[in-house]
Parts: structure tokens; C-alpha cells; sequence
């Protein structure tokens, strides 16, 4: 995949499409080119597989947005703690199971990068809504706090690492993964610190301001 120019963002559409086209060794006509890949921020031929597929970023960005942010309000104690019941229920399904398929069309679109973001995304949100309904029903005993700050520490790992891999390729993405990173890192010092859990709500606000952006 050749790497997306922005040296010069002032050339039009069409002259950015047509350079591609050569590249390729096809031929630009009008039209040809109107699918947008906002992760390599790029214009894609139609007959690119990515832009068969509508792309489930923005899907899967929101429902991250919407699930931390319910999850944040209820660890903090910001709401009843009863909403971390119908928490559980939206990490299984809202955040992981619509993540994962988010990740599964990214994949079926070529978008590694985004595909294997979201798809890890969808697991880890899966795999924490399954433990909390499992907790809450007694069907298992609940983790001490060493054991949510060790998934929350690697989560943290992860963004991390994608910020750093989207370096170039778009603003928007790096300062997501940055908040991300950052929320995580906090969410796993408020295991011990309760100030830091608290802190980590105001980047869940950040994340949700740059996932409405991105999108």
C-alpha cells in the first residue's frame, strides 16, 4: 500500500487520484475514485476491496465511547451502583460483540491496522462483560485490584503501541490511542489510588470528542 502523501493537501482530488490511478496502472476517469479510507487518509479506487464495504470505524468507535463512558460512571460512583448491571450487559454486547464484528469487516476491507485494533478492543470488552455478570451472579469470585491493574496496565501497552504505529498517518487517530493509553494507565493506578480512577472518567470525555471527530 503506498504510503499517503500530505506534503501537499492543496492539490485536488482528482489530481491525487489520478497519480494512484498511474501507479497502478489502471485509468482514472471521472468517478472512478470516491470511497475515503479516514484511517490512511487516502481516496481508494472502486475497485480497492475496501471500498466495497462501508467502513465500521465510526460504528465501532462510538460503542467504545458509549461503554467506557457507562462503565466510568459506574466505577466512580457517579450514578447508582446498580447501573453496573446493565454495565456488564453493554460491555458483552455494545462493546465487545459489536467491536468484534467492526474488526472482522475491517479485515474483509484490508485494513489490517484498524482491523486488529478493533477486533482486540471487541475481546478485551467481551471478555470483562463476561466476568462481571459472572461476579455478579457468584458464579466466580471476584479479582482483587492486582488483577484489574495488570489487564488494565497491558491494555494501556496496547494503545500505547497503536499510537505510536499510527504516527503519520492521522491526527485524529494518535491523539485516540493517546487518550486510550491514558485512561487505561489511570484506570489501573485507580485500582489503588481512588483520585486516578476519577481522572481516567475526564479522558473517557476526550476519547469520546476525538471519536465524534475521527468519524
Amino acid at each position: 500500500m503506498a504510503t499517503p502523501d500530505f506534503t501537499n493537501s492543496q492539490r485536488s482530488i482528482a489530481d491525487r487520484n489520478a497519480e494512484r490511478a498511474a501507479e497502478e496502472g489502471g485509468q482514472f476517469t471521472t468517478g472512478d475514485w470516491e470511497a475515503v479510507d479516514y484511517w490512511y487518509n487516502q481516496h481508494l479506487s472502486k475497485r480497492n476491496p475496501a471500498a466495497q464495504i462501508a467502513n465500521p470505524s465510526a460504528l465501532a468507535l462510538i460503542t467504545f465511547a458509549i461503554t467506557t463512558g457507562l462503565l466510568q460512571g459506574a466505577t466512580t460512583e457517579w450514578v447508582p451502583a446498580s447501573v453496573t448491571h446493565i454495565a456488564s450487559t453493554t460491555m458483552f454486547c455494545v462493546g465487545g460483540i459489536v467491536q468484534l464484528l467492526a474488526g472482522m469487516y475491517e479485515f474483509e476491507r484490508n485494513n489490517m491496522f484498524a482491523a486488529t485494533a478493533l477486533t482486540s478492543y471487541g475481546g478485551f470488552w467481551m471478555s470483562y462483560g463476561i466476568y462481571m455478570i459472572l461476579v455478579n451472579g457468584d458464579v466466580i469470585p471476584a479479582s482483587g485490584p492486582e488483577g484489574f491493574a495488570m489487564a488494565f496496565t497491558l491494555a494501556g501497552l496496547f494503545n500505547f503501541g497503536y499510537m505510536v504505529c499510527s504516527i503519520g498517518l492521522n491526527v485524529a487517530l494518535i491523539l485516540l490511542f493517546l487518550f486510550l493509553a491514558l485512561f487505561n494507565f489511570l484506570a489501573a493506578a485507580g485500582q489503588f489510588v481512588p483520585n486516578c480512577l476519577k481522572a481516567s472518567t475526564m479522558t473517557v470525555l476526550h476519547q469520546t470528542c476525538v471519536s465524534c471527530i475521527h468519524d
